[in-house]
């Protein structure tokens, strides 16, 4: 008896350590690239579709093409976190050539997408052109309690009733891509004198990422370098001498030229600290 149950128990252990191993393997199935194409070879002619077979991670592909009727309006992301895409979001000609047509009346309203089951920005919509869309808010894009990320889109041509003809926001929480701000507060401050060993300081701009520095005796100043820290170090400079000097400030977004300062350093060594 005591036998039977030992040979029970090492098949239910053999049983549920199978039965852990192919659920580790199902949850970690890779990204799968899925393609939509309106009129030729992929695997789903409509988008809905696509989305409806997709799970979290995938990428699906919109080729170019004019997509209209059931499955390619009022399209939902259904809370995935996938990415709907053109083949090359940052391809202006494909961006343009990749479109969804609503065809939205007022008697048949219709949107592109209705973002409104709590998706997050790891929901991506990229690279595509939304018109004709018609409804009584967003009637380009609505998003509701929802935040995903909506990327290199063009929504032109989109009518609503009341309000957001063409994106329509509600209990959203989006982050507006921002330019960044410009440097502040140069130290050695513009116009000063300056010693012939001074270390360049600033204050960045908003939401900046990263600073090129432009320094030199030339006006303008040429470029010598990208970096993250806000303190440059040009070395000893000659006494009696301008300088002139820029921060231009970065970011994922673009770039903002800052201000153009300038110093003049003293002649002979710098003073010694005081009480020395």
């Amino acid at each position: 008896m005591c036998k039977t149950n030992i040979n029970n128990l090492f098949a239910t252990s053999v049983f549920l350590l199978v039965l852990v191993f192919f659920l580790t393997i199902v949850s970690t199935a890779p990204a799968r690239n899925i393609t939509v194409d309106d009129d030729g070879p992929a695997d789903f002619d409509n988008i809905q579709s696509a989305i409806d077979d997709s799970n979290d991670s995938d990428i699906i592909i919109v080729h170019p093409g004019t997509y209209t009727g059931a499955g390619n309006r009022d399209i939902s992301f259904n809370d995935k976190a996938i990415t709907v895409r053109s083949e090359d979001p940052n391809d202006p000609n494909i961006v343009a050539a990749t479109i969804i047509d609503c065809n939205g009346t007022e008697e048949e309203p219709h949107r592109g997408f209705f973002f409104n089951a709590g998706e997050e920005a790891d929901s991506i919509l990229a690279g595509l052109t939304i018109t004709n869309g018609y409804a009584d808010n967003g009637g380009g894009i609505c998003c509701e309690a929802s935040r995903p990320t909506i990327t290199s889109c063009i929504v032109s041509g989109n009518t609503a009733q009341y309000e957001g003809g063409g994106i329509y926001f509600r209990d959203c929480s989006m982050p507006w891509p921002h330019l960044p701000g410009r440097a502040t507060d140069p130290n050695p401050p513009d116009g000063s004198m300056a010693s012939t060993t001074a270390i360049l300081s600033w204050k960045a701009g908003a939401y900046a990422t990263s600073h090129d520095v432009y320094f030199g005796t030339s006006k303008p100043p040429p470029f010598v370098g990208n970096q993250t820290s806000t303190t440059f170090d040009p070395g000893t400079m000659a006494g009696g001498t301008k300088y002139y000097w820029r921060i231009n400030e970065l970011n994922i977004n673009g770039k903002t030229t800052g201000y153009l300062w300038d110093f003049l350093t003293i002649l002979g060594p710098p003073p010694p600290p005081p009480g020395s």
